[in-house]
């Protein structure tokens, strides 16, 4: 059930704009299974192996699309900010068990450069103004879309966001979901062509595309993740009351969060001192 969880929370991040897939696949301990996914979805013994990831990434994907234009944006506060709470959590959570800590100057610097990195590219991504409807440039943007499977750091929402095409895809696949007897040809068409496109560049691209957890690099590029899905937050909430609340929903997560660390520590105290009767 776990994986099956798992699954949909990266079906989320490959839809919503500014959420990368990736790294919560990272951060959540997954990223070996699912890049393994990737490589090798046509083999049956990948799909035995990883069909319970695959399920919840299916469900994520669905419940994402079918919802995204009724919850996601009637509570775009409340998701945003639990969103970006579970992450933040889940890059301390990564920290802690991989006990990574900077011992060297070489070291900062290559965390430095991953997070500047991401926000290069980000900045590039947002400079690039470009409306096209071509079937060449749906397949441009679809390859360069199945980088967001596979690299830290890169919103697959984001980059279809940038090229123009981002709502449209989403309006489409919510259509044929939900009026599948009303079917046209052509979007059927242009569908199948996008996810042509972005399994093709997924299939040559992972071959090559293998991360280290424990690279100060890529750890740069997550925390760069975060620190851009912050800023579209900010950006997305521009008044002093959508602010308020997205903070206040931040609190009350951090208060949850500090009470349930008290509590496991008060558990684990009791316990060595033997009032559980474990060390009687």
């Amino acid at each position: 059930m776990k994986m099956i969880l798992l699954g949909i929370f990266l079906g989320f991040g490959l839809i919503v704009p500014g959420v990368s897939c990736t790294t919560t696949a990272i951060i959540y301990n997954v990223y070996e299974d699912y890049l393994d996914l990737l490589k090798n979805f046509y083999k049956v013994n990948t799909l035995k192996k990883h069909y319970k990831l695959l399920l919840g990434l299916i469900i994520g994907i669905f419940i994402t699309i079918i919802c995204l234009n009724k919850v996601y944006n009637k509570y775009p506060i409340l998701i945003n900010s639990l969103f970006f709470c579970l992450m933040v959590e889940g890059f301390i959570k990564i920290i802690k068990e991989k006990e990574i800590k900077i011992s060297k100057t070489n070291d900062l610097g290559k965390l430095l450069f991953g997070f500047l990195l991401i926000l290069f590219i980000k900045i590039l991504l947002n400079s690039i103004n470009i409306s096209s409807n071509s079937i060449f440039y749906l397949l441009v943007v679809g390859y360069i879309t199945s980088l967001s499977f596979l690299i830290p750091g890169l919103s697959g929402g984001m980059i279809m966001m940038s090229f123009g095409v981002y709502f449209y895809f989403v309006d489409l696949f919510s259509s044929i979901i939900m009026h599948f007897q009303y079917l046209n040809i052509n979007d059927l068409l242009i569908v199948f062509l996008f996810g042509l496109s972005i399994i093709l560049g997924i299939i040559i691209n992972s071959r090559f595309i293998k991360l280290n957890i424990n690279n100060f690099f890529v750890i740069g590029i997550i925390l760069g993740s975060i620190f851009i899905m912050f800023l579209e937050h900010l950006n997305i909430l521009n008044t002093p009351f959508y602010l308020c609340k997205y903070f206040f929903v931040i609190v009350i997560y951090l208060l949850f969060y500090f009470i349930r660390r008290w509590y496991c520590w008060l558990c684990n105290r009791l316990d060595k001192k033997g009032y559980f009767g474990y060390n009687k």
